[in-house]
C-alpha cells in the first residue's frame, strides 16, 4: 500500500470510529482540474466530503509544512492540531480529538 493511501485509509477508520461522536472529515484538493481531483479521491478510497480548491482560495490562508496536512479544528474553527506528512495518525492526536468531542481516552 502506498504511504498517502495508509495516511487516508488511517483517516477513514478514525472517521467511522468517531463519525457518530461527531468528528467530521473534510478533505481539500489542489488539482488543476475536477476531473483529476475525482480520480485521486477514487484512487485512494476517499469517502468524506472533498473540496475542489484550484485557486487555492482555502490552502493560501493555512501555512501547509507538507502534502498531505491535516488540522484538527474545533467546533469554534480554531485550528487546535496540526499532522503532516504520510506518517500514521498518532495516538495523541485522537486523544485530543476525543477530548474535543467530550470523551476520555480508552486507557
Amino acid at each position: 500500500m502506498w504511504p498517502l493511501s495508509l495516511f487516508f485509509s488511517h483517516l477513514y477508520e478514525l472517521y467511522l470510529e468517531l463519525k457518530d461522536k461527531g468528528f467530521q472529515i473534510i478533505g481539500i484538493s489542489q488539482d488543476a482540474n475536477l476531473e483529476d481531483a475525482k480520480r485521486f479521491a477514487e484512487r485512494f478510497g476517499i469517502k468524506f466530503p472533498l473540496v475542489w480548491d484550484n485557486k487555492n482560495a482555502y490552502t493560501s490562508r493555512l501555512e501547509i509544512p507538507k502534502m498531505p496536512t491535516a488540522f484538527l479544528v474545533d467546533r469554534t474553527g480554531k485550528i487546535v492540531a496540526v499532522h503532516g506528512g504520510f506518517t500514521k495518525l498518532d495516538e495523541q492526536l485522537k486523544e485530543k480529538i476525543l477530548k474535543l468531542l467530550g470523551e476520555e481516552a480508552d486507557e
